[in-house]
């Protein structure tokens, strides 16, 4: 259902101004993100002993659960509505900076 939140290159539309520049239908917050950290894993590139429980990433994969967790809330008010429905009201109820 939420393919296009995590991939947004696979659903997009023609850029009339550059034709080669494709265009995400939603995207959402992934610089930066306080996220939930593996305790096994070195919170830094460079291996060590040190665990945490948080961190700080970035990327696609912090923007996903973002648009993810809309998508679910949205689905609790509106059981009856489609993946397309959802991924619409998303995309025409945002607000730009």
């Amino acid at each position: 259902m939420l393919l296009f939140s995590c991939f947004p290159s696979l659903h997009v539309w023609p850029n009339t101004i550059a034709s080669d520049i494709l265009k995400p239908d939603i995207s959402a917050p992934g610089i930066d993100i306080l996220a939930a950290f593996p305790p096994n894993a070195s919170p830094s590139s460079v291996p060590e002993k040190r665990s945490v429980k948080y961190n700080i990433l970035s990327g696609t994969s912090m923007a996903c659960p973002h648009v993810a967790g809309a998508a679910a809330y949205l689905k609790t008010f509106h059981p009856d509505w489609s993946p397309s429905a959802i991924k619409s009201a998303l995309m025409t109820t945002a607000l730009g900076q």
